[in-house]
């Protein structure tokens, strides 16, 4: 009679852990009510997605197949750096200075500021 496969028995993978590593993965799984094996699994996932993430923010090829709700986080992301970059050009250019020239600027202002405390002026 053929024997069913447990699913504990399925893809096993030991794996040998820096020390205080397995008491976090513990505090993780309390704290999110799993078993520690299940937090692996879904810590695993995370950082895999993430990986997969930064490769095709990068313009190279994920390590998985690619779904369109990949391909919309990739795209908004994308758009929502490049908003950061026009917002922070735009203001850099509202303030007409470089950085250089804004701290001349300052260096100006403390000095007039330490002379006119002496001299009045």
């Amino acid at each position: 009679m053929p024997t069913m496969t447990d699913s504990r028995d399925a893809n096993k993978f030991n794996v040998r852990m820096p020390e205080g590593m397995r008491d976090r993965i513990k505090a993780h799984a309390d704290e999110n009510r799993r078993s520690m094996n299940s937090e692996i699994v879904s810590l695993l996932e995370m950082a895999l997605f993430e990986a997969d993430m930064s490769r095709m923010q990068s313009g190279m090829k994920p390590l998985r197949p690619v779904t369109d709700k990949d391909q919309d986080i990739i795209n908004h992301a994308k758009d929502s750096a490049q908003r950061r970059e026009d917002e922070q050009s735009s203001q850099s250019r509202a303030s007409g200075l470089t950085e250089a020239e804004k701290e001349d600027l300052w260096q100006w202002i403390v000095e007039r500021g330490s002379r006119k405390d002496r001299f009045g002026d």
